[in-house]
């Protein structure tokens, strides 16, 4: 069992070390005690979310293994990125979602009239207004159940691969 739980938190520390650069660059909003996602303007067109599996390298153990990911779209757009620590369910779908709403990689803060969502527990997640920091999203966005595309998720994979290259290129050249 401790070589099991040495594994995934060696694979929780790779995933985090992918996206952390770009994770770090956002606003915390959590900082901001009067914050509500209602003050954000209204995304007519729908979001998706989705889990990933994407091989990270353990260099510590000298080998590659899958880490999953939470990711949230619109259309082709990659909105946000964030590994899944813990036992590897475990996320808070609304706090990821209120990341991608406050500071979405792609166009200016917002928040989706419309999400899909892959399983019914992160719709479950969503809807539960204990968390979140308390924030009732279900109040402000329709939430429906959907498989995550598969194009969409072939689309997600193929950039957290890439960043991977890229970081594994550049720590290369260090």
């Amino acid at each position: 069992m401790r070589d099991e739980e040495a594994d995934r938190l060696m694979r929780n520390i790779a995933a985090a070390a992918l996206v952390g650069p770009l994770i770090s660059k956002r606003p915390h909003w959590e900082t901001f005690p009067d914050f509500s996602p209602a003050q954000l303007p209204v995304d007519p067109s729908p979001w998706c979310a989705g889990v990933v599996h994407v091989d990270v390298w353990l260099s510590v153990l000298d080998k590659k293994e899958k880490a999953p990911f939470l990711f949230w779209t619109q259309g082709d757009d990659i909105l946000s990125v964030e590994p899944i620590v813990g036992d590897g369910d475990a996320v808070d779908v609304g706090f990821a979602l209120i990341d991608a709403m406050v500071a979405p990689w792609v166009g200016a803060p917002r928040r989706p009239r419309l999400v899909y969502v892959a399983t019914e527990a992160m719709a479950t997640s969503l809807r539960d207004p204990t968390a979140s920091e308390g924030h009732d999203l279900a109040a402000l966005v329709d939430i429906v159940v959907r498989p995550t595309p598969v194009d969409t998720s072939e689309r997600v994979v193929a950039f957290l691969e890439n960043l991977a290259r890229s970081q594994m290129r550049t720590a290369g050249e260090a």
